[in-house]
């Protein structure tokens, strides 16, 4: 499972569920990204060099516990019942 980068302003209680935990996107060229809002803003999966992943250049075995990429868009998913990145609080 990956990591989200720490921010103290996302809401604890909803990291687990985040889609972005345990499920990539691919774009139709092979681009690797978070998740879907990272694919729509072009927040590709980065080599060392800095140069875009794609989905053949990915080993499973290392994707554990990448850090992944946030920003403002992720409020959208901690949010309460968030969108369909599963962030909502389970009571």
């Amino acid at each position: 499972m990956s990591k989200v980068r720490t921010d103290p302003n996302l809401p604890p209680a909803t990291i687990d569920g985040l889609m972005c935990r345990n499920t990539i996107s691919v774009g139709w060229r092979g681009e690797v990204y978070d998740c879907d809002f990272n694919q729509q803003l072009g927040m590709q999966w980065q080599s060392p060099d800095e140069s875009g992943l794609f989905l053949w250049d990915v080993d499973p075995n290392k994707i554990d516990n990448r850090e992944i990429m946030t920003g403002d868009h992720c409020f959208g998913c901690t949010a309460g019942a968030g969108s369909s990145c599963g962030g909502a609080i389970v009571a």
